[in-house]
């Protein structure tokens, strides 16, 4: 933090050039779609809202990568994007965030997400003798996430794939194993050729989170899961 070599002037200058990249990357992609019958939209919005006002059948590919339970650095690293981007607007809201939403409230949400993953039942049941409300939160996100996957199906034509880039974390040294209830999901929505295979995160990339609590240690790997409609 006290390094001298780090000022106001060089942190400008860093901005200035990353922000040069992306609009050069941006202007590209613009003039490729110009010369294509390629037409695009950003929607903003909750997922399971948005999915529902996109045609059924109408999607040759799906990449994605949902949070992980317990995503604490997600609106933690988030808020400074929006400082810059929209400082006028209201501070993040955790509760909005899949992964972080409370099922206090949501009873049904604990036996919907047994049902969903039940071989995963053990590992869900030890989260409860930790903290009751993680294990509702756990539940909540469990079911939120596998609504989200029964959406893809309907979404996805004959023969179009989907992939999904999820993190494991652990809560107090029990492992909440997300790659495996996904592939769960997909095959139950579906889905076919369902496969996980493990990736190594670089050293030399940003290994977020740092000094937070549900992990034994800096995020080394992650997940892609694989699957496609038959």
């Amino acid at each position: 933090v006290m390094r001298d070599d780090i000022t106001v002037a060089s942190q400008i200058r860093i901005f200035r050039n990353t922000l040069k990249v992306i609009l050069a990357r941006l202007s590209a992609i613009n003039v490729a779609c110009q010369n294509t019958a390629t037409k695009w939209q950003i929607i903003e919005g909750n997922t399971k809202d948005k999915l529902k006002e996109i045609p059924l059948n109408s999607i040759d590919y799906i990449l994605t990568s949902p949070p992980y339970f317990n995503a604490i650095d997600y609106p933690r690293s988030h808020k400074f994007s929006q400082w810059w981007l929209w400082p006028e607007r209201y501070p993040l809201d955790k509760s909005a965030y899949l992964g972080l939403m409370a099922g206090n409230k949501d009873d049904e949400a604990i036996s919907r997400c047994h049902a969903i993953v039940p071989n995963h039942s053990p590992e869900i049941e030890a989260i409860a003798g930790i903290s009751p409300a993680a294990y509702k939160n756990l539940c909540k996100y469990i079911t939120e996430l596998n609504d989200v996957v029964i959406q893809f199906y309907a979404l996805m034509k004959k023969n179009a794939k989907a992939t999904f880039v999820v993190g494991n974390n652990s809560i107090k040294g029990h492992i909440i194993p997300t790659a495996e209830m996904l592939s769960i999901m997909l095959e139950r929505s579906g889905l076919s050729n369902v496969s996980i295979k493990r990736r190594t995160i670089r050293p030399d990339r940003r290994r977020y989170p740092y000094g937070i609590s549900g992990f034994k240690e800096l995020m080394t790997s992650e997940y892609v899961v694989q699957a496609n409609k038959p």
